[in-house]
């Protein structure tokens, strides 16, 4: 019996502290990802791909120079899409440019795949209230004649 109540408790604590944890790892996150893109990923962007995708150049409407820092990087999660594409298909660099090691390429994929992941792992939630509505008859009826034809079902 004197074990309802510590369980009781380490549930509540649990309820109460689960969310501020998943916060605390969401930062730890990004704080990683952080490091990682200021210590792998910025030389290999100035080595590689900051010839043609600076800000002055912006070769295929993609400035890599403007990202200096992860909050930048945060700001435009859909040209980190275009980076995996690109470099996944062997687009990137063009063939008559330095090209990446197996190595580097791998490393710059993985760190992009995992940025891209943290971010979309923050901005996942809850959609809010979703309002539900009746069907028309016109709805109704097309979703029963779907179904009729479906599964054989005779009127």
């Amino acid at each position: 019996m004197p074990q309802l109540p510590i369980t009781g408790f380490c549930i509540a604590l649990a309820v109460f502290l689960g969310p501020s944890l998943a916060a605390g790892d969401e930062s730890a996150s990004f704080d990683t990802v952080g490091a990682q893109y200021e210590r792998d990923v910025q030389p290999l962007l100035k080595q590689f791909c900051l010839e043609c995708h600076s800000t002055e150049q912006k070769e295929g409407e993609l400035d890599l120079e403007r990202f200096g820092s992860i909050a930048q990087v945060r700001g435009d999660l859909e040209a980190w899409r275009k980076v995996i594409e690109m470099l996944e298909e062997g687009e990137m660099p063009p063939e008559d440019e330095p090209q990446l090691s197996d190595i580097q390429r791998q490393r710059l994929i993985r760190w992009t795949r995992a940025f891209v992941e943290a971010e979309i792992r923050t901005s996942a939630g809850d959609p809010g209230h979703v309002v539900l509505r009746r069907l028309s008859n016109a709805e109704y009826n097309r979703g029963a004649q779907l179904a009729r034809c479906r599964f054989g079902l005779r009127t």
